[in-house]
């Protein structure tokens, strides 16, 4: 986590754990192998991840924080897919994807997330396509940050 984002997530983290001992509403559990930026989302470290594979039993695939992502741009696609173009701090552009979200409080988070700073959960994997050798975050889980 960039130093200067540390604040942030541990009032995140902070919040979340007064829910649960407050008996408020249970948020949903992943556990995170590292924590990126929208920069540092690359096709040369999807590469790496898929070096690390066959993901499986007995080896999951590397899940992944997203912090301060914005959402650019997001519609609808295929069966109920959310596509979104996120951008970072840092200057960063990354193509996402929440499938089959467009009904559920995810995916409508998405489209109307315009203008705030999100924390997004989930997995980084190539994406090559006509040639084109790029990256696409799985989108699994997201909140507005505070």
């Amino acid at each position: 986590v960039d130093e200067k984002n540390i604040p942030a997530l541990s009032e995140f983290l902070n919040d979340n754990a007064r829910v649960q001992l407050q008996g408020g509403p249970q948020p949903v559990e992943f556990l995170l192998d590292g924590v990126l930026s929208v920069r540092g989302v690359t096709p040369a470290l999807a590469s790496e991840l898929e070096a690390v594979g066959p993901y499986g039993s007995g080896n999951d695939e590397p899940r992944f924080a997203i912090v301060d992502a914005q959402v650019v741009k997001a519609d609808i696609v295929g069966s109920g897919h959310v596509r979104c173009i996120l951008s970072g701090r840092d200057g960063g552009r990354l193509k996402a994807i929440a499938f089959r979200s467009a009904d559920s409080e995810l995916g409508l988070g998405l489209l109307n997330a315009a203008g705030r700073s999100l924390y997004l959960a989930g997995m980084v994997r190539a994406d090559n396509w006509q040639g084109r050798n790029d990256v696409q975050f799985m989108i699994e889980d997201a909140c507005v940050a505070k």
